[in-house]
């Protein structure tokens, strides 16, 4: 099983597209600086070291591997170039010219997104392989059983043979659970392949941002917390105010009924006096 090992530090794609022009040159190939470059560098990483390539050099990167590579460490370099969809279109290429069990597992695994790059790439429709949707394929393996009572797996297999038989089983195999379907099969080492495993770095990177997320998290936690106690306190002053306006009120009223009592005493005692003068004059005048 192909695993990815990506070193921790990298070199810069215009870099290792020097390195493997210089592996080119002389009487043979260095095959293993150039294994040692691209068997540690991930699908994004190869993109831009052959677009470097292709801008330093005025050649396509895998042509000159085509050139310098043979046999199964050539075939394999060269899938290894692809990126996982690329590499699809390229397997079923090749396929379809002899292994159709392969061509028939690549294309239901991701049939119209598969169509649409075959096309991009080959410039070649493959109408020949047309499939019905998978929830209409279900509805009709439902309703053959139903009609006929067989299943229509069981009738395809008494029906036909060889590698047609298998492409059509597989269709109705991937119409009723595809991952099922996938997650089982052993008939190719292609489904062992493994892309793009993340690098420590990026592992690193990833804990370090969620070990931020989750401290920003407590913190708005955190936040919301104090907001909330923000909100009570002023609450709390806000029905001490409403408390104090109200005594401030009443003792208002007491003020002013205490200043009417005065001043009505104020006019009793005067007129009191009066009364009093006038009396006393009275008396003095007899």
């Amino acid at each position: 099983m192909a695993r990815l090992t990506v070193p921790s530090v990298l070199t810069s794609p215009r870099d290792d597209a020097m390195q493997l022009y210089k592996a080119f040159k002389g009487l043979g190939c260095d095959k293993a600086a150039v294994i040692n470059i691209l068997a540690h560098r991930d699908a994004t990483q190869r993109a831009l070291i052959q677009q470097e390539y292709r801008s330093m050099y005025s050649e396509e990167l895998n042509k000159r591997l085509a050139k310098e590579l043979s046999g199964n460490l050539e075939k394999a370099v060269l899938l290894w170039m692809c990126d996982p969809a690329g590499r699809d279109a390229t397997l079923v290429r090749k396929a379809l010219s002899g292994d159709v069990i392969v061509a028939t597992e690549v294309i239901c695994s991701q049939i119209q997104y598969f169509k649409q790059l075959y096309h991009s790439m080959f410039g070649v429709y493959l109408e020949h392989m047309m499939i019905t949707k998978r929830a209409h394929l279900a509805a009709v393996s439902a309703s053959y059983h139903s009609m006929y009572a067989n299943s229509l797996k069981k009738a395809v297999k008494s029906e036909t043979s060889g590698p047609f038989e298998f492409a059509l089983l597989t269709i109705l195999q991937c119409a009723e659970n595809p991952a099922k379907y996938f997650a089982k099969i052993s008939s190719c080492g292609y489904w062992e392949w493994q892309d793009d495993v993340l690098p420590d770095r990026a592992l690193t990177t990833i804990n370090n941002m969620n070990y931020k997320l989750d401290a920003a998290n407590v913190k708005l936690n955190n936040m919301k917390s104090t907001m909330d106690a923000i909100i009570l306190e002023r609450d709390r002053l806000k029905e001490r105010v409403d408390g104090l306006k109200a005594l401030k009120n009443s003792e208002a009223n007491k003020a002013r009924k205490l200043e009417e009592k005065v001043l009505n005493m104020k006019i009793v005692i005067m007129i009191s006096w009066a009364i009093f003068i006038g009396f006393v004059a009275a008396i003095l005048m007899k």
